[in-house]
């Protein structure tokens, strides 16, 4: 296979550069490589991976089961010498291969839904080809996500729900109360102004008494109730008398 094919088999379940730990892997440091190749190395702090007209391989088994229906994503950054033929990727889980996709230099995704159920300990496999030159490659973190729906979407949902409802009913009723504080003030306000701005000593007890009678007088004798009294129209009345008197 010398001078004719360059397969790198690399894992994909990467969750982290720095640690290399997942739930569903173990760290690079415990991982195997090996490879057939003119030359090839592999790092595992800084996830990057180099092969040289040749193959290299990088196995592990799950520390964790993955369910059907989960979504795997891997970014990658590749670096294709031009005098390349091909260079691909190949992932393989449990002897079966679920990926096949071409690699190009620069960004590329890696990205599938697992079609059964594979358990704790099954081995898997990401074979990286490359025809007649070299290829460099160096991983971003994985991202392994559940299937939308059951019960558990339903009550993070709910509770996102509800508390969003309590959180604008307890703001409205702030504002609400804070509303009716304000406005009680004014009101307070406004009263004991009014009770300042009255002069009682411009209506006398006599006077009072001589209007009462004349609406006795007036009403003959119908029930009555005198609700105010404004002084400066009975000032302007008897004025009013006095001239017309006068004349």
């Amino acid at each position: 296979m010398k001078n004719a094919v360059v397969p790198i088999i690399i894992f994909v379940f990467v969750s982290s550069l720095a640690s290399g730990t997942s739930p569903y892997l173990p760290p690079y440091t415990d991982w195997q490589f090996s490879y057939e190749a003119s030359n090839a190395t592999f790092a595992p702090e800084k996830a990057e991976i180099y092969v040289n007209n040749g193959y290299a391989n990088l196995s592990a088994s799950l520390l964790k089961s993955i369910d059907e229906g989960m979504h795997f994503t891997l970014n990658l950054s590749a670096e294709v010498s031009p005098a390349a033929i091909e260079t691909g990727v190949i992932l393989i889980l449990n002897g079966h291969q679920v990926l096949k996709q071409k690699l190009d230099s620069g960004k590329n995704t890696l990205s599938f839904f697992a079609t059964e159920n594979y358990p704790k300990g099954t081995d898997i496999t990401l074979i990286v080809y490359c025809y007649g030159a070299n290829v460099h490659l160096t991983l971003s973190p994985a991202v392994i996500q559940k299937p939308r729906g059951g019960i558990d979407e339903g009550l993070l949902l709910t509770g996102v729900g509800i508390t969003v409802v309590f959180t604008v009913l307890s703001i409205l009723a702030g504002v609400m109360y804070t509303l009716k504080i304000i406005t009680s003030k004014k009101e307070k306000e406004a009263k004991k102004l009014a009770v300042k701005n009255v002069d009682k000593s411009e209506i006398s007890p006599e006077v009072l008494a001589a209007i009462t009678a004349a609406l006795e007088a007036y009403m003959h004798g119908k029930k009555f109730k005198i609700i105010s009294v404004k002084p400066s129209v009975w000032k302007l009345y008897g004025r009013m008398n006095m001239m017309r008197r006068g004349k």
